[in-house]
């Protein structure tokens, strides 16, 4: 967990050797920004919470690589671009969009 810790950036391969993290919680970072690289290789990621991000765009990579994702929060972030196909990798496992 790294929630309220006001992380703004996460390198592209900060996580490159973390396929097996099954949770993460990155929510309450409130200037967190994200491109489409930082998720890349966590193949076994089944939670991932940005809640309080001040998110502004969903990029249509950005989650391509959770294959396995069933639960994804995006609540209370100021997103005011979703590109189109954004959650479409995620189909098989997302239970839950909050």
């Amino acid at each position: 967990r790294v929630p309220l810790n006001k992380i703004s950036i996460i390198q592209e391969d900060f996580f490159r050797n973390s396929k097996n993290l099954k949770n993460l919680y990155l929510n309450n970072n409130n200037n967190l920004i994200l491109n489409d690289k930082q998720f890349t290789n966590l193949t076994s990621l089944e939670l991932l919470d940005l809640r309080y991000c001040n998110l502004k765009t969903i990029n249509r990579s950005m989650f391509s690589d959770l294959i396995k994702i069933n639960t994804l929060y995006l609540s209370n972030n100021i997103i005011t671009t979703i590109e189109d196909r954004s959650f479409e990798n995620l189909s098989n496992f997302l239970e839950t969009i909050i």
